[in-house]
């Protein structure tokens, strides 16, 4: 009997919506409940029956529909899925990077909410004294892409990207030599398709959409399936997009004999405040 009412649950619950099947067992066991005084035996099998729909369709609720189709999603290493970067919650960023034991690398455009957020440098400090390695990437404010960003962000991007890189680098510049040099900055002329959050062996990626600010883009949270160097999930590849965009003829490490014309307009902007 158990398994002719696993049977039949399974086949209402495969030809029918979740929503539809508990209802219709929760309607059996209510059912059976009415008319155990004088049916018992019939009532038994209603209640059987509605408590391996209802089972059924809250098991389905809760597990995927399609395994084949979550399995592929538990390879390429996604842990989690946000339409907005902004859902991941705020306090969440400089809490993630206080947990960093060994590396620390942000790809993106301006960077102005990490430098906005009033911990972030303290987290920062702390991070490069206990020898984390950090990294920094810059959409370069000179290029043309960053022009076209500024554009279709339909804000300043160019302005606060110097910003962020000026306030950056005075930042380096205060720190103790043995720690400056954990600290690097670069700016990159490259298409400025997604942003990397990678601290040790997570990943924040945030595919930056021509219609919207960086802020909403959608989000992927990742991380390592294969290992790093096999490319078979979408840690190791975007792993070794960021380090491909290092590697590149036009993306330049920050030094003293660049960093004026990278924060140019950010000084002229605070000069005329003073």
């Amino acid at each position: 009997m158990s398994r002719f009412l696993s049977r039949l649950a399974k086949f209402i619950l495969e030809h029918s919506q979740v929503g539809v099947v508990f209802l219709f067992g929760s309607v059996l066991i209510i059912w059976g409940a009415f008319v155990w005084a004088n049916h018992p035996r019939a009532s038994t099998i209603l209640v059987s029956i509605g408590a391996s729909l209802v089972a059924a369709a809250v098991v389905t609720f809760l597990s995927p529909l399609n395994q084949e189709v979550y399995q592929r999603f538990l390879g390429l290493g996604i842990k989690n899925i946000y339409p907005s970067r902004d859902d991941f919650p705020a306090r969440d960023w400089v809490r993630w990077l206080r947990r960093a034991k060994d590396h620390c690398t942000l790809l993106g455009v301006a960077h102005q909410g990490w430098r906005r957020d009033p911990e972030f440098f303290d987290a920062l400090a702390d991070r490069l004294r206990h020898e984390v390695q950090v990294k920094i990437f810059f959409l370069d404010p000179t290029s043309v892409l960053c022009e076209i960003r500024e554009r279709e962000e339909r804000r300043q991007t160019r302005q606060e990207t110097r910003t962020s890189i000026k306030l950056l680098w005075e930042f380096r510049r205060q720190l103790p030599q043995e720690i400056q040099d954990r600290l690097t900055l670069y700016v990159y002329d490259s298409t400025p398709s997604s942003g990397t959050t990678w601290i040790d062996e997570s990943m924040l990626i945030a595919h930056y959409l021509a219609g919207f600010e960086n802020l909403t883009s959608p989000a992927l949270l990742v991380k390592p399936v294969g290992g790093e160097e096999s490319m078979s999930d979408l840690y190791s590849i975007y792993a070794q997009n960021v380090r491909n965009v290092e590697k590149k003829e036009s993306t330049h490490k920050i030094d003293e004999t660049n960093i004026g014309q990278y924060t140019e307009i950010a000084q002229e902007g605070a000069d005329a405040q003073l």
